[in-house]
């Protein structure tokens, strides 16, 4: 993956980091940049708060794509359930600590009749002091691919993470992710001892799932809005990649997967 930090300032500068807060329920997809960030099929309300840095390679104009349908496919969605659909962003100079300030509310304008379903993307600015290569520019656009094809080899790569994880190969494991976790530090301001105790903890959950993997089985893939993105979830939209055990704990990871347009190899976002 040639995703690299281009430059980033001095860390004696506010750690300027965005959240989205939302609180609703249903059938939703939520993008930032055309990266899914939540999905849920379960029509009981969800209370929580994402980080965008990791969405986000520089600062300037950012948006958030909220995709609704209502839980009952047979039963279309009214101007007033909608009232209820909105969501918040959040913002602080101190990286994930507080205080946080809310600099924008995300409503939905108001629909005259019932739809199937209702797609809407808001802008906001983020003034973040980092500034990271942006990947996408390398990926290929994943809707001009074959679906079968396309699906074969995700979970050919899906089925390669599987068998690295369950083997408890930290080793492997962390040279899959390295360029994802250097974004992800990087984005969030963390001092190298910071990076490294991160990492740490990504790479325990794999040793903890040594032999317990649990089969990739009932899943379905997503082609994300910036059509560069694929991944597998579950038929509730949940991560397909899991380890349960014995007292019925789980762990999930997370694959986000994109094609490089010079090799052709599917690689992790």
């Amino acid at each position: 993956m040639s995703f690299s930090l281009i430059s980033c300032k001095s860390q004696e500068i506010n750690k300027n980091s965005y959240f989205l807060n939302y609180d609703f329920g249903g059938n939703y997809t939520i993008s930032c940049n055309g990266i899914i960030i939540a999905e849920s099929n379960d029509s009981s309300i969800s209370h929580s708060y994402r980080i965008l840095n990791p969405f986000i390679s520089e600062k300037g104009k950012q948006n958030i794509s909220l995709k609704i349908k209502h839980p009952n496919k047979e039963l279309k969605i009214n101007p007033k359930e909608i009232e209820n659909f909105f969501l918040e962003i959040y913002m602080s100079d101190n990286g994930e600590n507080a205080p946080f300030k809310k600099i924008k509310k995300l409503t939905l304008p108001p629909i005259p009749k019932p739809v199937d379903s209702i797609f809407y993307t808001w802008e906001f600015d983020a003034d973040v002091n980092y500034k990271l290569e942006n990947i996408f520019d390398k990926a290929s656009d994943l809707t001009k691919e074959k679906p079968e094809s396309l699906l074969k080899d995700v979970l050919n790569k899906y089925e390669e993470n599987f068998a690295i994880i369950n083997e408890g190969n930290v080793n492997k494991y962390s040279q899959l992710i390295e360029q994802r976790l250097l974004r992800e530090t990087t984005s969030m301001y963390y001092s190298e001892e910071e990076k490294q105790n991160y990492k740490n903890k990504v790479l325990q959950r794999v040793k903890l799932s040594k032999g317990i993997m649990q089969p990739i089985q009932d899943y379905k893939i997503v082609v994300h809005p910036n059509n560069k993105i694929v991944n597998l979830v579950n038929s509730k939209g949940e991560p397909v990649l899991y380890s349960k055990d014995e007292n019925s704990k789980i762990k999930t990871f997370g694959l986000k997967l994109y094609r490089d347009k010079e090799t052709g190899e599917l690689k992790v976002y």
